[in-house]
């Protein structure tokens, strides 16, 4: 399986919120999945800026910005991009499709 892709974009997205919320260098953003209120299943991912990655995160490096995937999360996001939409204060993250190859 592919590695989440972060576009540069999202990388400094990344890097900026988490100075502006003084996350520690061991920290960043971290996506887990997020249980529905109604089964209690994953059905969706949640995002959180934190100290340090949990012992089964798998640790996503790009550009000055770290993304902690939490146990499962690769299967969920697939072979995804995670961006940033302008608009909104601090700019949205987003997970869209990869492009296809060629």
């Amino acid at each position: 399986m592919t590695m989440l892709e972060i576009t540069q974009h999202a990388a400094s997205v990344i890097a900026a919120e988490c100075g502006v919320r003084e996350v520690p260098a061991t920290g960043g953003l971290r996506i887990a999945p997020k249980a529905s209120a109604d089964d209690g299943k994953a059905r969706s991912l949640g995002i959180a800026f934190v100290a340090s990655p949990q012992p089964s995160d798998t640790v996503v490096h790009a550009g000055e910005a770290t993304v902690f995937l939490a146990e499962g999360v690769e299967r969920m996001v697939g072979e995804r991009v995670l961006d940033a939409e302008d608009g909104a204060s601090p700019p949205h993250l987003v997970l869209r499709s990869r492009p296809a190859p060629g």
